[in-house]
């Protein structure tokens, strides 16, 4: 992890009274702190400063979170990292991790989550696959044992995403809960990746043939012998999605 010191985070709100106890919350700990009050003042200062992370609200005026999102991995997919707090359902879960937002905080949030997952995305590069632009389908058998309702499932994930995966489901559905899973292919990229993670979003409706039922699986741990295969392999797809919506 970098420096605290060395790292510069963004907070954008339009509540001065929240941006600012944020923004207290950081430089107590020894980042250096930006704060703006709109989408457009957030961009203006990232094209002026170079920004780590940045801690955005969704619904605000003169430029919202989502406006913010887009222009920020239209001009570079990498960095800054965006995580957004926010009150509204402006933006489903599984739209701001398909978009490239790295975590989504609904208002009152958890400080603790908050401060890890910026731990977490001041990681080196060289330990956290890299996001490109292009998106790449890729159908592959997964196993998963849901730890909470105990439910063990064979699958597919039908594409992976920098940060976790997207599994096709049929007609059994887990809570919002930890799983362990086992990716494996026999084709072409050949590999298989094991670990841990978290189901972020469940859809167990959709009207859309493009959008099949299934849910968004975030990745908390891999093994560490497949850890770098993971890497080279998420670099090979280039996308820009953390959670892959399909």
């Amino acid at each position: 992890m970098k420096d605290p010191k060395d790292s510069t985070i963004l907070v954008v709100d339009d509540e001065a009274d929240l941006r600012d106890a944020i923004a207290f919350d950081f430089k107590r700990i020894g980042y250096r702190v930006l704060t703006a009050s709109s989408g457009n003042e957030a961009f203006g200062l990232l094209e002026q400063n170079k920004i780590d992370v940045i801690l955005s609200d969704v619904r605000m005026p003169n430029g919202d979170g989502i406006a913010l999102l887009d222009r920020v991995k239209a001009r570079n997919v990498h960095l800054p990292v965006v995580m957004f707090i926010t009150g509204y359902a402006d933006i489903s879960l599984e739209e701001a991790y398909a978009k490239g937002a790295d975590a989504v905080f609904p208002k009152p949030f958890d400080r603790k989550a908050l401060f890890d997952s910026v731990t977490h995305a001041l990681l080196p590069f060289d330990v956290r696959p890299k996001r490109a632009s292009t998106r790449v389908n890729i159908e592959v058998p997964v196993a998963l044992k849901f730890l909470k309702s105990n439910v063990n499932i064979l699958s597919k994930a039908s594409n992976l995403g920098c940060g976790g995966f997207f599994v096709v489901l049929d007609d059994q559905f887990p809570q919002l809960e930890e799983c362990e899973f086992g990716i494996d292919s026999a084709f072409t990229p050949v590999f298989r990746i094991s670990g841990t993670g978290i189901v972020r979003w469940v859809r167990n409706t959709s009207l859309d043939p493009n959008y099949p039922l299934g849910c968004g699986i975030e990745f908390t741990s891999l093994e560490q012998s497949c850890l770098v295969q993971m890497i080279e392999l998420i670099n090979s797809l280039k996308t820009n999605s953390l959670i892959p919506r399909k």
